[in-house]
């Protein structure tokens, strides 16, 4: 058998009903036998793609603007998330937040600025009232040399953004 979004459709359909009977939830099986034409194999996989519940709930994703972030960011969204997008490069982030939606704000900050990391938690709790989920996601690979060649500032800047810039969203939220 062919299965698709409609098939989708009614799996999520299933799973808005009481389970049946001495049953605590629904399961792949139940599912597959409540439709009676649909592989359990395929309801398990399809379980699988389901959202998250997210509703009511606030995020933060440090370098949301793109990449890993950014999907973090739509995934998030896509669950009933507010997501404040956290980045240096405020014109992407701005873009980056328009492109997925309401939702979405997007704010400058240095992850390894204590004070430009509070000043942006403080203007995501004006705008969300609250916090719930920090995804330090925001890294950077640095120059691409050797060891005896890089710089040891640019090993520095390196190390501020991806050790201390999690640190300090975690010590600032």
């Amino acid at each position: 058998p062919i299965y698709g979004e409609w098939t989708d459709r009614r799996i999520r359909s299933v799973l808005d009903q009481p389970p049946p009977a001495g049953f605590a939830r629904w399961n792949g099986p139940l599912i597959a036998k409540a439709l009676g034409d649909v592989d359990v194999q395929y309801v398990w996989r399809s379980l699988r793609k389901q959202k998250i519940d997210l509703a009511g709930r606030c995020a933060v994703v440090t370098g949301g603007a793109q990449g890993f972030g950014r999907a973090i960011t739509e995934r998030f969204v896509a669950s009933g998330a507010k997501v404040a997008i956290w980045d240096h490069d405020q014109p992407f982030a701005e873009k980056t937040a328009k492109e997925i939606g309401p939702g979405v704000i997007a704010i400058k900050v240095d992850v390894s600025d204590l004070a430009a990391v509070e000043k942006a938690r403080d203007a995501t709790l004006e705008a969300f009232g609250k916090i719930d989920i920090l995804v330090n996601n925001a890294g950077i690979a640095g120059i691409n040399k050797t060891v005896w060649e890089t710089d040891l500032d640019e090993w520095r800047k390196v190390l501020r953004i991806n050790l201390d810039g999690p640190f300090i969203c975690c010590k600032a939220i």
